[in-house]
């Protein structure tokens, strides 16, 4: 490829693209050490940017329930369920019986 056919396709990150890609780098890093406190900061970010991310609301879910916060999992969960895909639904669903469990021993 020539100089002159790559150059139109290249172009300056926004903002908005360059902190969210910082987010995903710093969610990974968090999630893999087990930082959950510090993932879940993250996440609550990355969903101010993008709310209709069901990876991103099921993922803060996961680590609220992590953090012994079954109100928000089943907060996050209900009613985001119908568009997703069936592997996705039932990795959901299992979070929400889970939370259901959590918040059933304390009572």
């Amino acid at each position: 490829m020539s100089t002159e056919s790559i150059r139109p396709t290249l172009s300056a990150a926004s903002p908005r693209v360059i902190v969210t890609r910082m987010l995903y780098n710093l969610k990974a890093l968090h999630l893999r050490q087990s930082n959950w406190r510090a993932a879940e900061r993250v996440l609550v970010r990355l969903l101010a940017l993008r709310p209709s991310s069901f990876v991103d609301r099921r993922d803060l879910a996961a680590v609220s329930l992590m953090l012994e916060r079954p109100g928000r999992t089943l907060q996050l969960l209900s009613g985001s369920l119908p568009g997703v895909s069936e592997d996705e639904r039932d990795s959901a669903a299992q979070m929400v019986s889970a939370a259901r469990r959590m918040l059933a021993a304390w009572n």
